[in-house]
């Protein structure tokens, strides 16, 4: 009993953690040329959990568990979200100000 409390609080973190971003994301998309930094975070995460399974499928021996046809099919998945993203951006800066 006592073990299954610190998982399920767990659970509860990761839940509040994905409401958290997705609000942020609803915000974001309502105005993305205010918050195209939030957009490249996205790109960069899509990019990063497109890469660590391909890393876990060479460095793990986990092809007997799960297909690798599907761990390379949702890894191109999401790189393809991560560019569709990124060629959607906006361009301009806010107010004609430089970075």
């Amino acid at each position: 009993m006592l073990l299954a409390i610190p998982s399920f609080l767990s659970a509860v973190g990761v839940s509040w953690l994905a409401l958290m971003l997705s609000v942020l994301f609803f915000f974001a998309s309502r105005d993305p040329v205010r918050n195209v930094a939030v957009v490249n975070a996205l790109i960069v995460v899509l990019c990063i959990l497109a890469i660590t399974p391909l890393l876990s499928l060479y460095t793990l021996d986990i092809r007997r568990l799960y297909p690798s046809y599907l761990i390379w099919g949702r890894s191109l998945i999401r790189l393809g979200l991560a560019a569709v993203l990124y060629f959607l951006r906006p361009r301009g800066t806010l107010g004609g100000q430089g970075y």
